[in-house]
Order: C-alpha cells, then structure tokens, then sequence
C-alpha cells in the first residue's frame, strides 16, 4: 500500500531531477503520468505548473492554474492564484478582456484591502457595469484619498451616469492635480452641458481639442454646448467636425 501511495510522488520527483538535466520532454511525461495517477493532488498540479512556468511552457502552465483554481477554496491564498493568473495572461499578451475583468472581480471580492486592482477592475467594468465600477472605485478612494487618478476616472463615470455635480467636482479635483488629460475635461464638458453651463463646457471642449485634436466627443459637446447657447452655426461647424472625425475614426 505504501509503495501504490508514493507511485506519483516518484513520478514527481523523477521530472525534477529530469529537468534538472535538461530532459524538459520526459520531465514532463514524468509530471503527466503523475497527474494521471492522482489528478485531484493539489500539490502535485502546483508543481507541475511551476515546472512550466520555469520553462517558459506559458500557455500549458495556464492550463495547470485553470484547474488549481478550479480545486481551491474561495480564500486569499486563492487572490494570488488569480493574480498570478494575470500575470501570465499578460506575459502571452492574451488579450481576454473578459476574463481579466473577471480575475480582477474575483480578488477584490475576496481581498478587502486591495486598492490598486479596485481601480483597475473599476477601469474594466466602466462600460458594462458602471455601478460596480463606481463602488469599488469609492472603496478604492477611501483607502488613498490622495491619488489623483481615481478622482479623474470617477468623474468620468459620474458624468456617464448623469450625476453632475458629482462629476464636475471629481474632475475639477482630479485637473487641479494633473491638467493634461482630455478625457477628464471632456467627461467636465459633458456635466456642465447638462447643468447648462455652456460657456465652461465649451472652455472644457476647447482644452481637450488643444491636447488632443482627435478628441471625437469634444467636438460634439461643444456643438451640444453652442446649442445651448442659441448660436446654431457654431452648433454646426461642431457637428461637422465631429462626423469627419467619427468616420476617420472609423476607417
């Protein structure tokens, strides 16, 4: 019984010292055979996956961390499986950018303390989700109320979810800080169109056009903003510009 027991350890122990000599091929058929053996051995994946990830055998070793995952309870022993997991999605350029948003979801559901990947999953859930970008992105402030980025990226959300004020102060906060980035002033623009503030929109629109003159949007809230403003040719000219800009855009 003892020795049926140890059978995929051995097999285990045999691929490392394979590898060692180089013998990449049978190291791992030794790891496979093991695997086979005992599939539900957690340890003897984890080894396996660390033997392709030194190999640079990336694409197998994320096969291996799919099942690990899979095995793991939901801990934050788990949230550095995911993070790993991410870094090797990285270093093989996969660009899944569901299953990112996903890994990043799961870690800061299951790590409360993280900060960084709060904004960054904020970042990926904007478009599809922007109530749960913004509660994480909220979590993330009240941990580092300092960091202008996260003050420019909620503003932007709360300009798409129409809560203005909110948006013009994070914003004004966030430009205060660093006056260079267009987006922010366009996602200004867009509240201060909507609580009439033309003449600052069209400040804001103008600002963004200087930093970025393929700035499509802009051109359509200063068009919206000369609306406003009773002055239809303005209106026009902005509008213009915007289709030409939108269908370069396109092409």
């Amino acid at each position: 019984i003892l020795a049926s027991t140890r059978v995929p350890y051995v097999y285990v122990m045999r691929g490392m010292a394979r590898e060692k000599l180089k013998q990449l091929d049978k190291a791992k058929t030794d790891f496979e055979t093991a695997i086979n053996l005992d599939s539900r051995n957690q340890s003897n994946l984890m080894l396996r996956f660390e033997f392709y990830k030194r190999n640079n055998m990336d694409d197998a070793a994320i096969e291996d961390l799919n099942r690990i995952i899979g095995l793991y309870p939901d801990s934050l022993a788990k949230v550095k499986l995911y993070r790993e997991r991410l870094r090797l999605y990285e270093k093989v350029k996969k660009d899944d950018f569901e299953k990112v948003k996903m890994d990043l979801g799961r870690i800061v559901e299951l790590d409360a303390h993280d900060v960084d990947d709060r904004y960054k999953y904020a970042v990926l859930a904007w478009r599809g989700d922007p109530q749960i970008a913004l509660k994480y992105l909220n979590e993330a402030i009240t941990m580092k109320p300092d960091t202008v980025k996260y003050y420019g990226l909620r503003g932007q959300i709360n300009a798409d979810l129409k809560n203005n004020a909110a948006a013009i102060a994070d914003c004004t906060k966030a430009l205060a800080a660093d006056p260079n980035d267009a987006d922010v002033y366009v996602a200004r623009a867009v509240a201060q169109v909507a609580l009439y503030k033309y003449d600052e929109a069209i400040a804001d629109s103008e600002k963004a056009i200087s930093m970025a003159p393929n700035t499509v949007a802009a051109f359509y809230i200063e068009g919206q903003a000369y609306e406003g403003l009773s002055k239809p040719q303005e209106a026009t000219t902005f509008y213009n510009r915007f289709i030409e800009a939108a269908s370069k855009a396109s092409n």
